[in-house]
């Protein structure tokens, strides 16, 4: 926490110092916004030229691309017709050392399977591997190893593209070139379909070569004029595709070959078929929104562009141009801040030596900023000394000292504040004896209250007593067998007038005088007139007491009691459903010392009988809107809970007081015994 000292340094010490800052910060800015002007001008000149180059680059890329397709495409039109030669001619006797057939290696061609760098795997480059179902003769596989001469022709001059060249007939028969070790796989015969289906060459989706786990494109062109039904197709690789954008404009930059397709979403957008310099797995979509709605838009219309948008959160530049076929195109990607580097390198330039010169100006001023600080500190103690000095007697004073005083002499408001907190400490200090006194009092009168309920054969008692101040008038009481005989059990329910430590110090005199009797049916009437005699002479005007004492014998099944002026008594007898509301027309006690009590007595109570006995505050609790809670509201709550213990009856009451009462604070002690009849 600042001190007021140093918040009035502070404030001297803006009203020197603001001025001159203000003036080194405009101009400083002006500066800056001078030099970051330039900066931006450079910028723009090569961003426009580096879309220049990237419009160029992408063209000829395209180009470049384009034709290599066209040179597969012919060269897989090619190969079927080497096929469709071989086929129709009778086998060559000299075609069995270049055929594998369905794995068997002639002896004379093993030792020429070798593993070869690019295909990663023992590969022949004079045999031709053929799988056929094993009714099929050795006839149509002997025809097809007598294209491999020709087909080793067309991968010497397709070096770099051709992978695998592959042929598929009607009739389970397939064959691949060069011959490898590894059986070829089932259930790849979709581009064979695909070609057939097209009557023309046609690329297939990229896909994952089994042997080889290279991302491959297959071309493929059906096979004409043969009894049997068939394609062949070439397989190469992504990156050789690819290979002919090896010099990207940027070392930054990706190529990314993508195709329009519809995506699962029924929307049309952009699928990436192949990424160079990147780690994007093949076949995943862009993203989409606006990237793909700006550049569909260019690409379906033929134009070429340049996009500044994000790419992987990166801002990018996108250049796109000249498909290499209808619905595939070729687009780079190079990050903005590559395109802009020297510029930005300018910018920052710039920046530093702005900075410097700020750093310049700014050790200028702590160089005259002690000066000024000295002044204000000077000037602030004659104000702040006053301020501490009543810091410190506060600070005492929560410590406990409570002859903590502040001396001050400073002739304006801060020594009448002096004299203000002097006069508050020994009023403090009275008021936080009362309220220890208070909180004694508290735990001495709930130590007063019965802890548990006596356990008596025959009855479930409980009892409940809850204060509005940290004392209460309201009283409760059991007598057990230890004070009463076997078999005998009494409660006593008071309520003094009024709240606080007096009506306390009344409640724990009524239970003395209690305590000092010896209760006896026949006899309550005159043990309450004792206790009014002793009260009257004791009790203040005013301070009354109403009192509410029963006994009761579980062998004689009968219960006796006496009530002075308390609020009436609820017995409920669940055989016949009815309530019996028990009571007397005295006056409460230390009212009249000469009043004559009278005792009240029934035999006989069904088992399940309830008694409830409480003080006016349990009625006469209020809502938030001034409504009483009411006896019928009570009566209710013991029909429906009458079949539960006492303890679970008496909790269901005060449960409810609560609820009704609501954020109303309680305004009357609440005190409640019930009990039961086993």
């Amino acid at each position: 926490m600042m001190s007021i000292r140093a918040k009035f340094l502070f404030l001297l010490s803006v009203i020197a110092l603001v001025p001159l800052v203000l003036v080194i910060w405009f101009d400083q800015r002006a500066t800056r916004r001078l030099g970051l002007e330039l900066a931006d001008r450079a910028q723009e000149v090569l961003e426009s030229r580096s879309a220049d180059q990237l419009l160029l680059s992408i063209r000829e890329a395209g180009d470049m691309v384009r034709a290599r397709r066209q040179l597969l495409e012919a060269a897989t039109r090619l190969e079927a017709r080497i096929v469709e030669r071989a086929i129709s001619q009778p086998p060559s006797a000299d075609a069995a050392p270049r055929l594998v057939h369905n794995g068997q290696v002639p002896e004379t061609a093993t030792r020429f399977f070798s593993v070869s760098e690019r295909h990663g795997v023992p590969v022949n480059g004079a045999a031709m591997r053929v799988e056929s179902p094993a009714a099929e003769g050795l006839d149509l596989p002997l025809r097809l190893a007598a294209a491999v001469p020709a087909l080793a022709d067309i991968r010497t001059r397709h070096a770099q593209e051709a992978l695998w060249q592959r042929i598929s007939l009607s009739g389970g028969v397939e064959a691949v070139y060069p011959a490898h070790a590894v059986p070829l796989p089932g259930g790849g015969r979709g581009w064979a379909e695909a070609a057939s289906e097209a009557g023309e060459a046609v690329w297939n989706p990229p896909r994952v070569d089994p042997v080889t786990g290279q991302l491959v494109l297959t071309i493929s062109a059906p096979l004409r004029g043969l009894p049997l039904a068939g394609a062949v197709a070439i397989d190469v690789p992504v990156a050789a595709m690819l290979s002919a954008v090896d010099d990207l404009p940027f070392p930054a930059a990706r190529a990314l070959l993508v195709e329009q397709a519809v995506r699962p979403d029924s929307r049309v957008g952009l699928r990436l078929i192949a990424e160079r310099d990147g780690g994007m797995a093949p076949g995943a979509w862009l993203e989409p929104g606006t990237r793909e709605d700006v550049m569909l838009d260019d690409l379906q219309a033929g134009r070429a562009a340049v996009r500044r948008i994000p790419f992987e959160g990166v801002d990018s530049l996108w250049a796109y141009g000249g498909a290499v076929e209808p619905g595939t195109n070729l687009v780079f990607v190079v990050p903005y801040h590559a395109v802009v580097a020297e510029a930005l390198a300018a910018r920052q330039e710039v920046l530093d030596r702005i900075t410097n010169q700020q750093i310049l100006m700014w050790l200028s001023l702590l160089v005259f900023a002690p000066a000024v600080m000295g002044v204000a500190l000077f000037a602030s103690r004659a104000v702040t000394r006053p301020v501490s000095q009543l810091a410190e007697a506060a600070k005492r004073l929560a410590q406990g000292d409570f002859a903590a005083r502040a001396h001050i002499r400073s002739g304006d408001e801060l020594e009448m504040l002096g004299r203000l907190f002097n006069a508050m400490v020994p009023r403090l200090e009275e008021s936080i004896r009362m309220r220890e006194g208070l909180a004694l009092a508290q735990e001495v009168q709930q130590n007063l209250l019965p802890q548990a309920p006596p356990k008596v054969p025959g009855f479930d008692l409980a009892g409940i007593s809850l204060y509005c101040d940290e004392t209460g008038g309201d009283y409760y009481d059991f007598f057990g067998p230890a004070q009463l005989g076997e078999g005998r059990v009494a409660v006593a329910v008071g309520d003094v007038a009024g709240h606080g430590i007096a009506a306390a110090l009344t409640m724990t005199t009524v239970r003395a005088l209690l305590h000092a009797h010896r209760p006896e049916p026949g006899k309550l009437g005159e043990m309450m007139g004792a206790l009014n005699r002793q009260l009257s002479a004791d009790a203040h005007a005013g301070r009354y007491v109403t009192l509410f004492f029963g006994m009761a014998d579980a062998r004689a099944r009968t219960v006796h009691w006496a009530s002075a002026g308390h609020a009436p008594t609820l017995i409920y007898d669940p055989v016949a459903d009815a309530f019996r509301e028990v009571g007397s027309e005295d006056i409460p006690l230390a009212v009249d010392p000469d009043w004559t009590y009278s005792e009240f007595s029934h035999s006989g109570w069904p088992p399940g009988s309830v008694l409830v006995v409480g003080t006016d505050g349990v009625w006469e609790t209020r809502n938030p809107a001034g409504e009483m809670f009411g006896l019928q509201a009570v009566r209710d709550l013991v029909r429906a809970h009458a079949s539960r213990p006492a303890e679970a009856i008496a909790r269901a009451i005060t449960d409810a007081l609560a609820e009704f009462r609501g954020a109303r604070p309680r305004q009357d002690d609440v005190t409640l015994v019930v009990a039961k009849v086993e």
